[in-house]
């Protein structure tokens, strides 16, 4: 199928998925000359190892085109240590120190910092998938289209 003009749904989708991605700590975006955003994404937990490069086709491109990107997008954040649907585990706190403070505001904030960061990168997740379902369900009706 050539190039369809991008339903409203997919371009919010991919919308969405582009500026979640973008505002991500550690994630920096530029749009090049061809169209696709390219996001070079260093991961969040300090020894992963290495960064990645992702670049993310407008959604007016083809299907296919735009299936194989989620696809990427998905072993990007998988080989970057960012586990789809994973649960949070804080670091345990430190040992209590003498006059019974253990934790001062300061590493409370750290700590609710990374949890922030770690739920947003789990609303990433969440918004791949649904843009994904969004692009079979388009593809589908489609499809649907040619045959009838």
């Amino acid at each position: 199928m050539a190039a369809a003009a991008a339903s409203t749904k997919r371009k919010i989708w991919f919308a969405r998925l582009a500026d979640e991605l973008a505002a991500r700590e550690g994630v920096t975006a530029a749009v090049r000359d061809d169209g696709r955003t390219a996001f070079e994404i260093v991961p969040p937990q300090a020894g992963t190892g290495g960064t990645a490069e992702f670049a993310l086709a407008p959604p007016d491109g083809e299907f296919a085109a735009l299936k194989d990107d989620c696809a990427r997008l998905r072993d990007v954040l998988t080989r970057l240590g960012i586990a789809e649907g994973a649960t949070y585990v804080p670091e345990p706190p430190p040992a209590a120190r003498p006059g019974g403070r253990s934790m001062t505001p300061q590493m409370r904030e750290a700590r609710a910092a990374r949890k922030r960061e770690f739920d947003a990168w789990q609303k990433l997740w969440r918004t791949l998938r649904k843009a994904e379902e969004a692009l079979d369900v388009e593809y589908e009706i489609a499809q649907m289209k040619d045959y009838y």
